[in-house]
Order: C-alpha cells, then structure tokens, then sequence
C-alpha cells in the first residue's frame, strides 16, 4: 500500500495518525495490537523481527536503515527529526509534550506509561531480557535490586519515577528528590578494593542513595550511605575536598580511613532493612530455582 492510499484511507476514516490507522488494520484482521499484527506480516515473510524487515525495505529504497528513511519522511513533511513530529502529535490530541502523547497512547494500551510500553515489548520481541533475568547487566543491580531495597527501607511513601526519568529514581515521602547509584567492590592492581559511584555531575537531585555490595553473587549489602547533592566529600590525593554533584564518579575505598571520612552519611537503620531485604529476595529466588 502506498504512503499516499495510507492517507487518504486514514482520512475517510477519521483518523488522525498513521498509529491509530495501523491499530485499525490489526483490529480488522483479528489481532489484539498493531505489534501482533506486524509480528505475524513479517513471519510469514521470513524475518525475524519487524525491525530486520523495515531495514531491508529502507536499503531497497536507497536508505541505509529504517530510521534514515523515517528521518527523511518526516523532513518532507516539514518536521526536523521525530521528536519535532511527536509534539506535533500532542498538540492535536490536545497535550503539551511528545512524551505526554507516547504515555496516552501506552495507557489506552493498558500500561503504565510509554516506558513500560516499550520494555515490554522489547521482552515480548526478545530483544531484552527481563532484568530479573539479566543478572550480568548493570541494570540487575542498579534498577532491579535497587528498587527492591528503596521499597523496604523507605515505605509506600516512596514515589518511584519512570525507568527512563531524567535525573533521579524517585521522591522520598518528604518531596526530595533521590538519585540511587550501587557498586560492587572493585579491585585495583594494587589490590585495592573499592567502590565506584558514576555520580555523572547530575545536579537534579538533592540526594545521592549509594548501595555498596560485596559481589554480584552474594548480593550482601555493605554499606549505604545517602549524601547531599551539594555536600563537599573526600576524594583520595590529600583528602581534598570537592563538591559531589560536580563529579563524575566517586570512589570510595575499602579501608578504615577512607571509611571513616564517610561515617557522617552512613545509614545504619537502612543497611539492616537492605540486609533483609537481599535475604527475603534470595530466599524467594532458591524457592522459584526448586533449591
């Protein structure tokens, strides 16, 4: 079907994008989504994945990948990249943002927002593993685990941002905003143990939650140690002084000194609920693996 049928099909229609028509088309033919639907168009065509497929129409027509030739579509229609076409969007369906607009058409999907949305499916295509699953990425400990540990030691009370929030992960129930970084130690060549924070000089949040764990393995929480943004800490060379979130990493090392020069942030209350927390997860996890 040509661009130009899609439209005026779309027109006669009464709909306003090509996503509600797509939607309209996957309902006629039987299937729940449009995500179903081109799952099955591209099947029966040999692909993969949808994504595979569009890449190869996009080469046929002279573009390198799919994204160069939706670039260039919406160039001609006057918009300057996608994000442009996504406030666009919005502001027919009478919102403000682009974002607003991909977290609308999540919800009358029956998500949360559009980042749920997209995990998902990016779970459903097996283009991502769950994190649940994925214990050697970085998001295990991070998000997974991290999360886990923010709902036992702060409470209901905590609001939890979106996975894709800008600059914190979430509001303790006094309306700060916290970022949560975790690290297990490291070893250095001189046999050195540390942890290393990627701090990435945010100056969004007004706190820092550090979770320090011994390995990926055991998942024993070691310390926790919450720090204000704006808060001068020790860095190694003359225990100068430097202001946190105009860094981009902070390490800490794993000795009594450098310990000690942290004491005043340590959470004693929080480590213990964390410690439990890490057990009661570990003890459901051999439940599930039949140990």
């Amino acid at each position: 079907m040509t661009e130009e049928m899609s439209m005026y099909r779309k027109r006669n229609l009464k709909l306003i994008t090509q996503h509600e028509y797509m939607e309209y088309l996957a309902q006629k033919n039987g299937f729940t989504n449009n995500t179903e639907y081109q799952k099955h168009r591209v099947q029966i065509r040999g692909y993969k994945t949808n994504l595979e497929y569009q890449n190869i129409l996009a080469q046929q027509k002279g573009f390198k990948n799919r994204a160069e030739r939706e670039k260039s579509r919406l160039k001609k229609r006057g918009f300057k990249g996608n994000a442009d076409y996504l406030d666009y969007l919005a502001q027919s369906k009478g919102l403000k943002t682009g974002a607003e607009y991909r977290d609308s058409m999540a919800q009358q999907k029956g998500f949360k927002n559009d980042a749920e949305y997209s995990t998902t499916s990016r779970h459903k295509a097996g283009t991502q593993r769950p994190l649940a699953e994925a214990k050697d990425s970085s998001g295990y400990l991070g998000v997974y685990i991290a999360e886990r540990i923010i709902e036992r030691i702060f409470g209901k009370g905590a609001q939890r941002m979106p996975y894709s929030n800008i600059g914190y992960d979430f509001m303790c129930p006094k309306g700060m905003k916290i970022d949560v970084k975790s690290s297990v130690l490291r070893l250095q060549r001189t046999n050195m143990k540390f942890w290393s924070f990627n701090i990435g000089k945010n100056t969004i949040p007004e706190y820092f939650l550090l979770l320090a764990f011994d390995n990926r393995t055991n998942l024993e929480p070691q310390q926790i140690w919450l720090i204000k943004g704006t808060d001068e800490t020790s860095i190694l060379h003359g225990n100068k002084l430097r202001i946190l979130n105009k860094k981009s990493v902070l390490r800490i090392n794993n000795t009594p000194e450098h310990l000690a020069l942290f004491a005043k942030y340590e959470q004693h209350d929080k480590l213990d609920k964390a410690i439990v927390c890490c057990e009661t997860f570990k003890e459901h996890e051999n439940q599930d693996n039949g140990n």
